[in-house]
Parts: structure tokens; C-alpha cells; sequence
């Protein structure tokens, strides 16, 4: 089974509970939360690290659980003591708005976008993608090649600009890899691209139940979405 978990939440709120949230993190975690410089970051860090360890251990202390970066897969594991977690976490954040795709099996890129509406798609497109994607003008479609890119990235550990003047749905069919990009919160494009070899049970997105669940964490409620692909 997969699984994506979408978060939007409302960061002045969670600023307020700020060192409440910390007492979910463990020693490896509160140092690496120390690096960041901004509180933002500091906010999509311990919320997406609190949903992954509710999500792999959901009876466990979530301090006493670590949550790793695996090189390998370019992907987060999950380990209590001398457990592990079954599934991959791939994750990706905008603005206020996470994204955490749960895999059983082999890598997965994504890539989560505000859709700016200030930004000038056709400058953009004009100086920044390949030739044939030159003639896009929606916002929507815009940041559907946008995320699409970057998840390609992600997925060929490729540097993003390198990939900004690819032909992204032509070389996704070069490489035999399927995708699909939908619209969240109304205002954030997610895009998912997989083997399907590897991954032959992920299915249309948008034609599955959207599932609202409700986790409280230090006397908060953190909404958030779970879609079953």
C-alpha cells in the first residue's frame, strides 16, 4: 500500500506552541532543527517529522523515535530502538503546505508548489524550459512542469537546473517512468513521478477517496489529508 499525507497549516499558530512542538523530537532531530535558520523551516521540519513518526509508530513515545535520511533512496526511514519502519517517506514542503508520500517500494520523486500568482508564466517559460514548453501561459500549467521537473530531479538525484530546459513529459517517456500532478488546498501543485515496474499498484490520484484526519499533539489539532494510491 501507498500512501500520501498532505498537511496545510496556519505557522503563526504553531509558532506560538513552538517549544511545546520540540518535546516530539529526538536528540539527533533537535540538533539538525538547531542548523535551521528560519522559523518556517524550523515549523515544516518538526510537523512533517511528528506526522512520519504518528504514521510508522503511532504507539510510541515520539521522542524516543528517530527519523533518518537514507542517501540510498533519497528518502526518509523511520527507526524505534532496533525497529524499522516498512515504508520510504519522500517529502516535500512550500510555503505553508507538506507533503509526505509513504512507498513500500523503490524511489519516488515529488514536489509540492505554491502557485504564485504574481509570476509571469510566460517570461518564465521563455527564459527558463525547453523549446516546446515555451507556449504555456496558465499558472496551473506552469507549476505542473515545475513540479514535474524537480520531482525528476529528485527522482535521478540531478541537479534541478540541468533539468529546467528538459522536455520533461517527453524524457519521463524516454524513461518509461509514469507521474500524475494535481491541485491541493486550491492553491498548491503536487506532482509524483515512479517506476511503474516497481510500483504498478500506484493509480490516478485524483480518483481516489480523499480521506480528513485530525492529530493532536500537545494540546493542538493537526489537520491533515490521507489518499490512498
Amino acid at each position: 500500500m501507498n500512501e500520501l499525507y498532505t498537511i496545510k497549516f496556519n505557522k503563526k499558530k504553531y509558532f506560538y506552541y513552538f517549544q511545546e512542538l520540540t518535546k516530539n523530537l529526538s536528540t539527533r532531530e533537535l540538533k539538525t532543527l538547531s542548523n535551521k535558520k528560519r522559523k518556517s523551516s524550523k515549523i515544516q521540519f518538526i510537523l512533517s517529522r511528528i506526522l512520519i513518526k504518528k504514521i510508522a509508530f503511532p504507539d510510541v513515545k515520539m521522542n524516543d523515535i528517530n527519523v533518518k535520511f537514507c542517501s540510498q533512496n533519497q528518502a526518509l526511514i523511520v527507526e524505534y530502538k532496533q525497529k524499522k519502519s516498512k515504508y520510504l517517506y519522500f517529502i516535500s514542503h512550500s510555503k505553508e503546505c507538506i507533503c509526505i508520500f509513504a512507498n513500500e517500494k523503490g524511489r519516488i520523486g515529488i514536489d509540492v508548489e505554491f502557485e504564485d500568482p504574481k509570476r509571469t508564466v510566460l517570461q518564465n517559460t521563455a527564459t527558463l524550459f525547453h523549446e516546446n514548453e515555451k507556449n504555456v501561459e496558465l499558472i496551473s500549467s506552469f507549476y505542473t512542469l515545475w513540479t514535474l521537473k524537480e520531482s525528476y530531479a529528485k527522482y535521478t538525484i540531478s541537479n534541478y537546473l540541468d533539468i529546467l530546459k528538459v522536455d520533461i513529459i517527453n524524457q519521463l517517456k524516454l524513461d518509461d517512468l509514469s507521474h500524475f500532478s494535481l491541485t491541493i488546498y486550491n492553491d498548491y501543485k503536487l506532482s509524483v513521478i515512479y517506476n511503474p515496474n516497481n510500483n504498478g499498484n500506484i493509480k490516478n490520484i485524483a480518483k481516489n477517496t480523499i480521506e480528513s484526519r485530525v492529530l493532536n499533539i500537545e494540546g493542538l489539532q493537526l489537520n491533515y489529508q490521507e489518499i490512498k494510491v
